[in-house]
């Protein structure tokens, strides 16, 4: 039956996938179907003329255009800067609309608006118009000067430059060798920003699919690591934050997360283990006296120690992929929201094991390394004795999701209660615009939080639907309530930000 329906999905889902591959998101620009994303620019070609002039040359009469991002750190805390004085007058607006200009400014405004507190309404208002002139000013002025050092540094010859500007350690430590830059302190300054701002990604735009096609496939540079390319995704599928990120250091830090995750999988028995702890409500009595835990005989004792355990253990796989997703966007830096979600379904599922593994053995992993390579047959046993006592706790799972998990799903209750406070801190009509209308955007569907724990649940429905019969019903009104909530909420209430086309 479930290979069934399962083909079903799949006979609807492969012509959607052909159609998205042949023709693209309706909703996105149309130019982007045809833009490759070109990482590792070698340090020679890094500038818009150089880059058109490398794949004109390589593609005759097919190229649109190509562009290089530009690193501009100094500009974007400018921006930032002003975009939070923006903010302070919007506020500052909304919360004093109705009052006397001269009044004195309540401490909520001081809080919500950052204010000094002697200020009153209409000295705050003309302080920050300052601040906002100034910034305005500041940011055009860099926009501009940078505009034209990119315009002057099209006639320079990069091979000089790259053969000028000191390497990173070497400005670090401040050794640079005068020699190749003595008399000729302009080229060198001139070096050392185009360093600075330049990065190694760009996009470039062909007229034909073929083209773009040919130039993803074929090897452009014949280096190692040179001129990598591949689809570019959709301008909204791109964290413009992180596009200028090296995809050499880009690689060294996802190794270094991978070891931390690979590691955290092998040790998981430690975090689950503390929860189980505090949920023991004999060691909570014993260790905080002063906490009311019901007697042992009632019925309430019953219940709580027995889904105690299973919510803390939720709340804990509910903090995982938070956690997984900061990683992959502030420390990674991966450029899309495509990537980030598949790298947090990768690695959400393998807890998703270490949870199973735990739950079936008990102990980490890491401390059953040696039975596993000595005996494999020897685990399988194990593992096949252990199956019939963890059914209890993976029924109790099944329960809380059915009629808890997915009630909470469909009602949106969290989202409300959070609603309900932020207005009751502070009214509607005391708020920006701007505020306002961030507040009810829609959230996103994340497959890779979303399918991890519907896939555990459909190996525990198989391994147990024999032995444990009692949970093939509980199974299936899970994933009857699941099909049609997710499918309620991915129509009316979500709203992606970017379109993977089905990719995985």
């Amino acid at each position: 039956m479930v290979l069934y329906f399962m083909n079903l999905e799949w006979e609807e889902y492969m012509p959607l996938r052909q159609h998205f591959l042949a023709y693209g998101d309706v909703d996105a620009p149309v130019n982007y179907r045809y833009t490759l994303l070109v990482e590792e620019i070698p340090w020679e070609k890094r500038s818009k003329n150089e880059l058109s002039k490398y794949f004109s040359k390589l593609f005759p009469g097919a190229l649109v255009d190509a562009y290089l991002c530009i690193d501009l750190k100094e500009l974007d805390k400018v921006l930032q800067k002003r975009d939070d004085i923006r903010n302070k007058i919007e506020n500052l607006v909304a919360s004093q609309e109705g009052r006397i200009p001269e009044q004195k400014i309540g401490e909520n405004e001081i809080k919500s608006a950052g204010l000094f507190k002697r200020d009153t309404v209409c000295e705050a208002y003309c302080r920050l118009q300052d601040e906002l002139k100034n910034l305005n000013e500041s940011a055009a002025l860099k926009y501009n000067e940078t505009l034209q050092f990119l315009t002057n540094l099209n006639g320079e010859n990069l091979s000089e430059l790259k053969a000028i500007v000191p390497s990173k350690a070497k400005k670090m430590t401040g050794i640079v060798k005068k020699e190749k830059f003595e008399g000729n302190e302009q080229k060198f300054k001139i070096a050392n920003e185009w360093s600075e701002i330049a990065s190694g990604t760009g996009f470039v735009t062909f007229n034909s699919l073929t083209v773009k096609q040919s130039a993803i496939q074929c090897e452009l540079s014949g280096v190692l690591d040179n001129m990598v390319t591949q689809s570019a995704p959709e301008p909204s599928n791109i964290l413009w934050e992180n596009v200028t990120m090296s995809q050499t250091i880009q690689k060294t830090l996802r190794n270094q997360a991978n070891i931390l995750w690979t590691l955290g999988i092998l040790f998981w028995s430690i975090p689950v283990a503390f929860t189980q702890a505090i949920a023991n409500l004999e060691g909570l009595r014993e260790d905080f006296p002063w906490l009311w835990i019901p007697d042992q005989d009632s019925a309430l004792y019953g219940l709580l120690s027995g889904y105690l355990p299973v919510i803390l253990y939720l709340l804990l796989m509910i903090l995982l992929p938070i956690v997984i997703t900061l990683s992959a966007t502030k420390f990674i830096r991966m450029k899309s929201l495509t990537e980030i979600d598949y790298y947090l379904f990768k690695w959400h599922f393998g807890f998703q094991i270490a949870n199973l593994w735990l739950i079936l053995i008990g102990g980490s992993i890491f401390n059953q390394l040696d039975d596993l390579l000595s005996d494999a047959s020897g685990v399988i046993e194990t593992i096949a004795s252990a199956i019939p006592g963890a059914s209890q706790f993976f029924f109790n799972i099944l329960l809380v999701d059915t009629f808890f998990g997915l009630v909470m799903e469909l009602s949106q209750i969290v989202p409300v209660v959070i609603l309900f406070i932020l207005r009751t801190i502070k009214k509607d009509e005391k708020r920006s615009q701007r505020d306002l209308n961030s507040r009810y955007d829609a959230e996103s569907l994340v497959w890779g939080k979303l399918f991890p724990p519907i896939i555990f649940k459909l190996l525990v429905g198989l391994v147990y639907v024999c032995i444990v019969p009692v949970i093939q019903p509980v199974c299936a009104v899970y994933f009857g309530l699941a099909f049609l909530i997710y499918k309620n909420n991915a129509l009316h209430v979500y709203g992606q930000k970017a379109e993977g086309g089905g990719a995985y």
